[in-house]
């Protein structure tokens, strides 16, 4: 087993994305047209929001705590080939408020925009990595379609 960790090509958008949102927080996370999120926590549960509300999603995190929220990946569960991850996720409003979750993420073929992601409890990692490898299926599936 390697001591190296897991990254692809997913986790690295991801991180950028971060990295440059919490600099610009008027800046749009580049998403596909079919993009949806997913929270399948529960207690407080946003339910499906597609790719025109989740834009307004993202930056109502301005509107919480300090104002100048940080989302980091804390740790690579799983990876699957480059554009599908399975990490857990921290968002720090910057005033004791903090909000960890698994979340399944992924790109679209041209590694460019989010497609989906997908967040769970941190307790919930088998749904998690079933929702990694449908996600993962789903394109090997539109890769072999004849088009």
């Amino acid at each position: 087993m390697s001591d190296e960790p897991l990254t692809n090509t997913a986790v690295e958008w991801l991180r950028h994305t971060f990295a440059s949102t919490a600099e610009r927080p008027t800046g749009r996370v580049r998403v596909t047209d079919d993009f949806y999120y997913e929270d399948r926590q529960s207690g407080v549960n946003f339910g499906r929001i597609d790719a025109a509300g989740f834009q307004e999603f993202v930056s109502s995190a301005w509107d919480v705590g300090t104002g100048r929220p940080r989302w980091t990946i804390r740790q690579v569960i799983a990876i699957c080939g480059q554009s599908s991850a399975l990490m857990t996720l921290r968002l720090d409003y910057g005033d004791d408020t903090v909000v960890d979750n698994i979340a399944c993420f992924q790109l679209d073929a041209s590694a460019q925009l989010m497609r989906r992601l997908i967040v769970f409890d941190m307790d919930d990692v088998d749904a998690a990595l079933a929702e990694l490898d449908r996600m993962h299926a789903e394109i090997d599936d539109e890769t072999d379609t004849p088009s």
